[in-house]
Formats: structure tokens, sequence, C-alpha cells
């Protein structure tokens, strides 16, 4: 009985404390960003870039809404303004190393290779494991002739 006492004490009235909810411009960020998933994944292209838009416009923090936006524009053939949301996911991100990758191979695919190479520095200090991030790294060096 002491114990559990002991146990309460420390964690004080947090234990009872009722979680607040979401933000609403967070909550509208999600449900528009979920929708524009959905149209991805039919191939409903502009229907889910207008979704992601609007996520956006609720949230413009959100890296996950800018992965998938920057990946609807690359598959429409907007790839400077696809490199754009996925350099902000990168940076909102830091410490995810696929969308340094995910970065790095549309540097890459635009012939940008020595930001590329940095993107595969990048992703692979946060993680040495990283398969893709080693092929990143061995696609750079091979397009600048190393």
């Amino acid at each position: 009985m002491l114990l559990v006492a002991i146990g309460m004490a420390s964690v004080g009235c947090a234990a009872f404390r009722h979680k607040s909810p979401i933000p609403e411009a967070v909550a509208t960020c999600r449900q528009y960003s979920r929708e524009g998933v959905t149209a991805m994944e039919t191939g409903h292209w502009s229907e889910a870039e207008s979704l992601l838009r609007q996520a956006l416009g609720a949230s413009p923090t959100d890296a996950d809404t800018r992965r998938h936006l920057a990946e609807t524009l690359w598959t429409r053939g907007e790839h400077e303004e696809a490199i754009t949301h996925m350099k902000s996911a990168a940076e909102l991100e830091p410490n995810n190393p696929e969308a340094a990758v995910r970065y790095g191979e549309m540097l890459l695919a635009r012939g940008r290779y020595d930001d590329a190479l940095e993107q595969a520095r990048i992703a692979l200090q946060i993680n040495q494991r990283l398969a893709s991030a080693w092929a990143l790294r061995g696609r750079a060096h091979h397009s600048l002739g190393d």
C-alpha cells in the first residue's frame, strides 16, 4: 500500500488530467492529408494535390503532408516545386533519414549530384545502416564520376 501511495505521489495530478483535444488546425490538416493520401493511392493526382495544399494551409509545418505533396508534385512532373516541399519536410524532421534520402533522390534525378551526396551524408549520420542512404551515396558518387 505504501508503494502505491509513493507511486501515485510521484506521478502527481498528471495521472488524473484529461488530455485536451488537438488544435483545430492540426485536426483539419490531418483530415485533408488523409483524404489527399487516399486520392494519391487511387491515382487522382490533381485531387490529391488540392487536398494536400489545403492541409498545408491549415498546418504549414506538417512534415508528413509536405512529403505527400512533394510525391504528388513529383508524379505530376512538377519537379522543382516537389524538391522545395521535400526539402521543407526534411528540415522539419531533421532526425528522419528517409526524408533526407528521398530529398537526395529527387536532387540526384535533377542532376544536383553534390547536393544529393550531402543528403546521403546527412542520412548516414542519423542511421549508418540505412541501405537506401548507402545506395544514394553510391549513385551520387557514380554520377560525379567517382
